[in-house]
């Protein structure tokens, strides 16, 4: 509902024998559809930054979010990359956006 906060989670896990340092980052326009969500939606947690995972380490990542307006609402792009393998662990913004629903 519209000015109800809620829970948005990630679960990121490092299934290599290696340690991984991880770039992420949270962006409030995706790319492919030039949507700007920063008026439909606040978030907080963990948005800009570094993070390690030793081996077989997971990490959950917590965001609160509140939705501002009613209607099919994109969630804010959130990019993890590995630098050890220059690779996406997530990629919201290009291929797979995300969108929740938000009641009245």
């Amino acid at each position: 509902k519209v000015a109800f906060p809620f829970e948005v989670k990630y679960c990121i896990k490092n299934q290599t024998p290696y340690h991984q340092k991880l770039t992420l980052s949270m962006s409030e326009v995706h790319p492919g559809d030039n949507l700007d969500v920063s008026d439909a939606v606040l978030v907080s947690g963990f948005v800009n930054g570094e993070l390690q995972l030793g081996p077989s380490e997971s990490r959950i990542l917590c965001y609160s979010a509140l939705a501002m307006r009613a209607g099919k609402t994109p969630m804010p792009a959130l990019n993890v990359a590995s630098q050890r393998y220059r690779s996406w662990v997530i990629n919201d913004g290009q291929e797979n956006p995300r969108y929740f629903y938000v009641m009245p």
